[in-house]
């Protein structure tokens, strides 16, 4: 928020300096054509540029483009790096009403249903690294007239705000604006109760989105699970109990299908947990890692031993998308 901040302030000391109003070179990311356009467009001008995707463009199912935020991103910076761009530039959401994506709209969602695919759209682009999240909440045209839409904003933070406001890296009035009410949740280790239960929800997903049908945990990898510290909290422990899922060749997941650091082991062998080696299964293992990850193809390669280039020759030869 800051780089758009400084951005806007420099903008009105220009207008009262010259008298002159000035505004944003905006691109609509709508290809990597014109992302590379719009680099060296700016470049030549000497211009900050602010790049406004929609969710029908850019969003976690790969919208029109084909891009999810974290390769938007990527895919911004690489090309900033390219032409040696030294100006600002801004990531940013621009979703404007109806609320309906073109996708949900023509599939019927309900308004709930389609508010939390919004609201999941938002969550992976802050992780993604936008800089800005710009919405114009418009009447949405399946909701009757006179009838309106009750919104309420819920912000999640690992950060202590009001040491961050005493050092000057939040704003006091945006604080005040969304500390109406404050619930301060206990990190995953003050909850050691709770592990099991998450534990189990997890391996629930793990075992629909992998296929699989591990029946639990051994009394051993229950045992560790509870007495781990989980400084990622939940997302870390998601992404174990996916990972030992995977990763599990009997009924009930043990110690040595969980995260070298969970169970106090030590370092992980050299050779992959997801070995290619075996030519008959490469073409699953790849599928399986590609799962693991999440689509996520970098972090897939490592899974697999392999580096990304390796990958996606290896994509291009089975067909992989």
């Amino acid at each position: 928020m800051a780089k758009t901040e400084k951005l806007l302030q420099r903008i009105a000391e220009l207008e009262r300096e010259t008298g002159i109003r000035r505004t944003l070179f905006a691109a609509c990311p709508n290809s990597t054509a014109v992302i590379k356009a719009a680099f060296r467009a700016a470049k030549r001008n000497n211009a900050p540029i602010y790049f406004a995707a929609t969710l029908n463009q850019i969003d976690c199912d790969g919208g029109y483009t084909g891009m999810r935020p974290d390769e938007f991103v990527k895919l911004v910076r690489m090309e900033a790096a390219a032409v040696n761009f030294e100006g600002i530039y801004i990531v940013a959401i621009d979703h404007g009403g109806p609320w309906l994506k073109d996708k949900q709209r023509t599939e019927k969602w309900s308004t709930e249903a389609a508010m939390d695919g919004v609201k999941r759209s938002f969550e992976a682009e802050l992780l993604a690294g936008y800089d800005l999240i710009h919405v114009d909440p418009t009447v949405d045209i399946n909701v009757p007239a006179g009838q309106t839409i009750d919104i309420r904003l819920v912000a999640a933070t690992n950060e202590d705000l009001e040491a961050a406001i005493a050092r000057g890296t939040f704003r006091a009035d945006l604080y005040h604006r969304i500390n109406s009410f404050t619930l301060r949740m206990p990190c995953l280790r003050q909850m050691r109760g709770d592990i099991p239960l998450f534990a189990d929800f997890f391996l629930d997903q793990a075992n629909r989105e992998l296929d699989k049908r591990i029946v639990g945990f051994d009394a051993a990898a229950a045992a560790a699970l509870a007495a781990y510290d989980w400084p990622g909290n939940l997302r870390q422990l998601k992404n174990a109990v996916m990972s030992a899922t995977l990763l599990a060749a009997g009924e009930y997941i043990t110690c040595r299908d969980l995260p070298a650091e969970v169970t106090g082991g030590p370092a992980e062998p050299a050779e992959a947990p997801l070995s290619l080696r075996d030519p008959a299964s490469e073409e699953e293992q790849i599928r399986r890692a590609l799962a693991t990850a999440g689509g996520n193809k970098s972090q897939a390669a490592k899974l697999l031993g392999i580096d990304r280039k390796t990958l996606y020759n290896k994509l291009h030869l089975y067909g992989i998308e």
